[in-house]
């Protein structure tokens, strides 16, 4: 890790600001000709924007009128979030058919918009115990 921080502190100084939005990655274009990273959702593991409401209430009333649109809703947008919760979706299998069906779009766009020099790269970092025998849990690695 250290290696690689020098290696960007030295090649790679920052020369342009930053940015953040919330968008639909099946079909956005804000990642044209840029690099691509993704740490993408992880099926029904967790729901982030269940999650998110408990902070999102406090973060709208104070950072409402610097970010209008990005808190202009009352409560985190669930329906779009791309994860297989049966609970918003009818069933297991309309919930899995929602998941696979948006992943799918989603990362064919971000290979559609990434730039040809570089590649996209995608990290799932779940974090599971697996066991194959009866004596207990094996590592995953991750450990």
């Amino acid at each position: 890790v250290d290696q690689g921080a020098k290696v960007v502190a030295e090649y790679l100084p920052a020369r342009a600001g930053g940015s953040s939005v919330q968008a639909d990655a099946a079909v956005q274009s804000l990642s044209a000709g840029k690099v691509v990273s993704s740490d993408p959702p992880y099926y029904d593991n967790i729901g982030y924007a269940d999650l998110s409401d408990f902070f999102y209430v406090w973060l709208r009333r104070s950072l409402r009128p610097v970010f209008p649109g990005l808190f202009a809703t009352l409560a985190v947008p669930k329906a779009e979030e791309l994860v297989a919760t049966p609970y918003r979706h009818g069933s297991k299998e309309k919930a899995e058919t929602f998941f696979l069906d948006g992943m799918t779009q989603a990362m064919h766009r971000l290979a559609e918009q990434a730039h040809p020099a570089f590649p996209v790269t995608i990290y799932y970092a779940f974090k599971q115990a697996e066991s194959d025998n009866e004596a207990g849990t094996a590592s995953t690695g991750w450990d």
